[in-house]
């Protein structure tokens, strides 16, 4: 009976090694999945260790039916979590295959191949690792570019706002820089000019100047679609000489839509 228990402790332990090595590969996994299994595995080391104490005391004729019974119960629901792991690092590496598929597909701009492996790594990652992952924000990044490829605006919409909810105004720079491009896109020029603000607002702490005269380029676009002359003027002087060439009044048809 003995040897049961020996093999059983084993296995446990084995699970444990198995669960740390995994924990410490996701640190970003589901807590609360992470944390269940934890208290299981040492719910289960204490019974085999009661099991075990019990059939070595003098009660044998009882304890070799309790721990027959316990043993049994134990190593029954080892094997079930040792197929939950096992299962969880199977659909990992399945992740990760579909990432590195996606990126290729991006990477060639097959943009509708690149739609769904991203859309596929998404559903999966969240059925396994949780609501937060460590590739969620650049997942969310590729597809936003992805949908804007594609002109599917509703969606690109969806996904950056998403990308906004951990973020605070400082991490967020290039996001509302894109959700002002998507909504010029919706013709929503309204939300447009408030996501190109906040951008350059951002950008003009940053005093990176590419990025601001990127920015002040956008804010100028959308002034120009929605026929505001003067914030459009106003908005372009900001701009060094040589980046102005391409927005003269002469180019620009102001028209009020």
């Amino acid at each position: 009976m003995s040897s049961k228990f020996d093999d059983l402790n084993a296995a446990i332990q084995q699970l444990f090694r198995s669960f740390r090595d995994r924990a410490s590969l996701q640190p970003n996994g589901n807590p609360r999945f992470r944390n269940n299994l934890e208290d299981c595995l040492h719910s289960a080391n204490r019974l085999v260790a009661s099991a075990s104490t019990t059939h070595n005391s003098r009660t044998i004729s009882n304890s070799s039916e309790l721990g027959d019974r316990n043993g049994s119960r134990t190593g029954l629901w080892v094997n079930q979590q040792t197929r939950v792991l096992d299962n969880s690092d199977l659909e990992i590496g399945i992740i990760q295959g579909l990432r590195r598929s996606a990126t290729l597909k991006f990477n060639k701009e097959d943009f509708s191949g690149a739609e769904i492996f991203l859309e596929w790594v998404l559903k999966r990652s969240k059925d396994v690792c949780g609501p937060e992952f460590e590739w969620h924000d650049s997942t969310l990044e590729m597809l936003a570019t992805t949908y804007c490829k594609l002109g599917k605006w509703e969606e690109a919409e969806k996904t950056l706002l998403e990308l906004l909810k951990n973020k605070t105004d400082d991490d967020s720079t290039e996001t509302f820089f894109r959700l002002a491009e998507v909504y010029k896109g919706m013709r929503n020029l309204e939300s447009a000019e408030k996501y190109g603000r906040k951008a350059l607002a951002q950008t003009m702490q940053g005093d990176v100047q590419a990025e601001c005269h990127k920015t002040i380029r956008l804010l100028v676009s959308i002034f120009k679609a929605k026929g505001d002359l003067e914030e459009s003027e106003a908005f372009k002087s900001l701009l060094p000489e040589e980046l102005q060439g391409n927005l003269s009044l002469n180019s620009i048809t102001y028209q009020r839509i």
